[in-house]
C-alpha cells in the first residue's frame, strides 16, 4: 500500500461518512519515513477484528503492499461490514522497504526483536537473524507490541496471522497447551486453503525473538506465519496473483473458525 493509496483510501472512507482512525509514525532515521495505520471500525456493534500488517522485512513490503491493494478491491467487499472492523499497519520497516532491504536503519531483523521468555543476544549485524542489542530495542518493534497489547485489552484480538515471503510453508507448532487448539485449527486452515508444506520449527536457541513467539509466549494467543512465493523476496510480480487466489480466503476462514 503506497502512500498515495493509503491517503486515497482514508479520504475514500471518510467521504463515504465512515469515522476511520489513521496515524503516521515517524522513524527517526530519516525524515519522510512513516509506520502508516488506518482503522475502519464496525458500521455496528463490532464482534470481529481483522488486523493485517506489511513489511517487519523491510523488502517483503512490496508484497504486502500489492497484497493490501486487493484485500480492499476484493476482499474487504464480502465482510459484514455491520460486525466486523479492519485494521492496517502498513510499511512497519519503512527504511528497509525504501532501500530493498530486510533490516532497519540499525541493521536490526526486526523479527528477532521482540521479547520472549529467553531473549538470545546474537547474529552479525546486518545479517539475516540479528537480534539487536536487546528485546524491543527499536522503536518498530515497540511500536509493534503496543499495538498487539493494546488490541488485545481493547479489541478481543484472537489470533494473529504472519504473512512473509517466500518458501510457500507454514510455521504452524505450538508448545503452549493453552493454545495449542486454536494455533493447530489456524494452520490446518491456512494449509488446506493453501495446499503449502509444514515448516521446521524455529529452534528455541536462535537469537532474539520473533513477533510470533511473542505472540504465543507473551500474550498467549494463537498465532501462524505463512511464507509466500517460491523465487524470491520480495515474492516474483508474475507470482502475486496466483499466490493470492490461495491465500484470500484464509484470514476470513480463521476468524470464522476462532
Amino acid at each position: 500500500m503506497t502512500v498515495a493509496n493509503f491517503l486515497e483510501k482514508v479520504a475514500e472512507f471518510k467521504a463515504a461518512g465512515v469515522a476511520v482512525q489513521s496515524e503516521s509514525y515517524a522513524i527517526a532515521a530519516e525524515e519522510g519515513l512513516y509506520i502508516d495505520s488506518l482503522y475502519v471500525p464496525a458500521t455496528a456493534e463490532q464482534t470481529n477484528l481483522i488486523v493485517l500488517t506489511t513489511g517487519v522485512h523491510g523488502i517483503e513490503g512490496y508484497i504486502g503492499s500489492v497484497m493490501l491493494d486487493v484485500f480492499w478491491k476484493e476482499v474487504y467487499p464480502s465482510l459484514n461490514a455491520e460486525n466486523t472492523g479492519v485494521l492496517v499497519v502498513a510499511n512497519v520497516n519503512p527504511y528497509g522497504m525504501k532501500y530493498h532491504r530486510r533490516y532497519n536503519e540499525n541493521n536490526v531483523d526486526l523479527n528477532r526483536n521482540f521479547p520472549v521468555k529467553k531473549f538470545n543476544v546474537g547474529g552479525k549485524k546486518g545479517a539475516e537473524g540479528y537480534s539487536g542489542p536487546k528485546a524491543l530495542s527499536e522503536p518498530e518493534t515497540v511500536a509493534v507490541a503496543n499495538l498487539t497489547k493494546k488490541l488485545k485489552k481493547e479489541k478481543k484480538l484472537c489470533g494473529v496471522i504472519n504473512y512473509h515471503a517466500m518458501g510457500n510453508i507454514i510455521y504452524g507448532s505450538c508448545e503452549s497447551r493453552k493454545i495449542s487448539k486454536d494455533t493447530k485449527t489456524m494452520y490446518r486452515i491456512a494449509k488446506a486453503e493453501t495446499g503449502y508444506k509444514r515448516a521446521i520449527s524455529s529452534n528455541s536457541t536462535s537469537p532474539g525473538g520473533q513477533y510470533r513467539e511473542y505472540v504465543m509466549y507473551m500474550l498467549n494467543l494463537p498465532s501462524i506465519t505463512i511464507e509466500v512465493g517460491s523465487t524470491s523476496a520480495p515474492c516474483s510480480y508474475w507470482q502475486y496473483e496466483p499466490e493470492f487466489q490461495k491465500n484470500k480466503l484464509v484470514v476470513l476462514k480463521i476468524a470464522k473458525a476462532l
